[in-house]
């Protein structure tokens, strides 16, 4: 199967597009339920500390994410190819 650009362009927007709603979504949720209401200070604390990190640092952590998505991609797949090896043999 190929993919051409306009495709992919769509999907990375949809993809965006969910990530920014579930992310509003969970924000949401949070301010509905007050759980950060007397940790306001230590959450704004942390907001700046991550708002003023190196470039470099951005980077990094940015890399370090993907390869865990990346990692629980392969797994997912990897325990869907078991299951079917398994049931071959007679075992699941």
């Amino acid at each position: 199967m190929q993919l051409d650009i306009l495709t992919a362009t769509k999907m990375l927007f949809i993809v965006y597009f969910a990530n920014f709603a579930g992310c509003a979504m969970m924000v949401g949720l949070w301010i509905a339920s007050a759980s950060f209401d007397e940790n306001h200070d230590y959450l704004v604390f942390s907001a700046e500390k991550k708002v003023r990190a190196g470039w470099g640092s951005i980077f990094v952590k940015g890399i370090f994410a993907s390869w865990l998505v990346t990692l629980a991609v392969w797994q997912a797949n990897a325990a869907q190819i078991l299951k079917a090896l398994l049931r071959r043999k007679g075992l699941g």
